[in-house]
């Protein structure tokens, strides 16, 4: 047997070996609720996954907490065995009758960090926009004196908003960061100037707030195909460039929390 007849032998039974431990390890709630490894001379549940299926104490655990969040949840039950229980608990505990068949759509074509990413924004909470505003949320660290000067502005009647206005205009235009290679598809392809100018904004990292990732993709945030507009381009890595393209149907953009970086 050749090296790459091996090699890809490895990868074959590898692969396979993945795709039986998913199934076994979903069969496990059916097996202990019957208590057939009873009648065949297992002590417990987690003696029979152990030997049988080489299956540790804590998947069998995780996999009996994933159960009862989905006992009445067909469209997650059904795609268990096939997805395994690592991505299905990232949303088991979100998961209702009304949205069962749109979270096992996900939980098929999503990686597992952009699905950990999609939990995490249904479940943050969302700021309120009164009627007719427009607001972005940040936030940032400032040292005790410069606190106490803006509540007494604040007293004074000037809000923060104003105050990072003037503070604005007084500072000088950045300087170009040299824009990364990023993927974009060439059907749509955008304009040297404009992809240096939105890498600028979040100085070469993913514009989503709290993620320090490089951006790796350049993402318009209305359809190219309807708008054929680059004046909304925002950076993104990879995860939250998956993330936006599965879940624009589901996740309101007015609650978006974006950077403000300055050089």
């Amino acid at each position: 047997m050749d090296d790459k007849k091996l090699w890809d032998l490895g990868l074959s039974y590898g692969k396979n070996a993945r795709a039986w431990t998913k199934k076994f390890v979903a069969l496990l709630p059916e097996i202990a609720k019957r208590g057939l490894h009873k009648k065949h001379k297992f002590q417990s549940i987690y003696e029979y996954a152990a030997k049988v299926g080489g299956i540790n104490r804590r998947t069998v655990e995780c996999v009996f907490q994933i159960q009862k969040h989905i006992e009445d949840k067909p469209a997650l039950k059904e795609i268990l065995p096939e997805v395994g229980v690592n991505k299905i608990r990232v949303i088991a505990t979100m998961a209702t009758k009304e949205n069962q068949n749109e979270l096992a759509k996900k939980v098929q074509t999503m990686s597992k960090p952009a699905l950990e990413l999609y939990a995490r924004e249904q479940k943050a909470p969302k700021m309120e926009i009164p009627p007719g505003r427009d607001f972005k949320t940040l936030s940032f660290q400032v040292e005790p004196e410069v606190e106490l000067e803006l509540r007494k502005l604040k007293e004074k009647g000037e809000t923060f908003n104003d105050v990072m206005k003037k503070l604005l205009a007084m500072v000088p235009k950045e300087k170009e960061v040299k824009s990364r290679k990023v993927r974009e598809s060439k059907s749509r392809p955008i304009p040297a100037q404009k992809k240096r100018e939105a890498l600028v904004k979040t100085n070469g990292k993913c514009a989503i707030s709290g993620c320090n990732k490089p951006a790796t993709e350049i993402h318009h945030k209305k359809p190219w195909a309807k708008f054929r507009s680059h004046d909304d381009l925002q950076p993104l890595c990879k995860d939250y460039h998956e993330l936006e393209h599965q879940s624009d149907s589901t996740i309101d953009q007015k609650f978006r929390q974006y950077k403000l970086r300055f050089s």
